[in-house]
């Protein structure tokens, strides 16, 4: 991740943010809340789009990459959820991941998430 920029409208959450992550290694970002661990997993997972920056997965910019097909080949972000965070690893994050992004561009394309954070149900 190089130089990552996310924002929530036009108020900026996370501001040049840059990391890699070799083969293997398990990466956990803490900090307080309101840091923008979450909002930068969800850049990394492709539920945002950066307004800034790039992300690279074995030498490819996935940056603009569709969020389902991303997060299958890139990121099993496991949230701080204890039901899901010991059972899952691996390849069955990355498809629980990949599932739950696709359900939300679902439920995007018919109205129901805007209407659930609208508190309509």
């Amino acid at each position: 991740m190089e130089n990552l920029e996310l924002a929530y409208g036009e108020v900026p959450a996370v501001r040049a943010v840059s990391f890699e992550v070799a083969e293997g290694e398990i990466v956990t970002l803490i900090g307080a809340n309101g840091a923008g661990k979450s909002t930068t997993m969800r850049g990394v997972a492709g539920a945002m789009l950066p307004r800034r920056g790039r992300i690279v997965f074995e030498g490819r910019d996935v940056t603009r990459m569709p969020a389902h097909q991303r997060a299958a080949a890139v990121a099993g972000v496991v949230d701080e959820d204890p039901v899901f965070g010991p059972h899952l690893v691996g390849a069955e994050a990355r498809q629980l991941c990949a599932q739950v992004v696709e359900c939300r561009q679902l439920l995007g394309n018919v109205g129901l998430v805007r209407r659930a954070r609208a508190g309509r149900g």
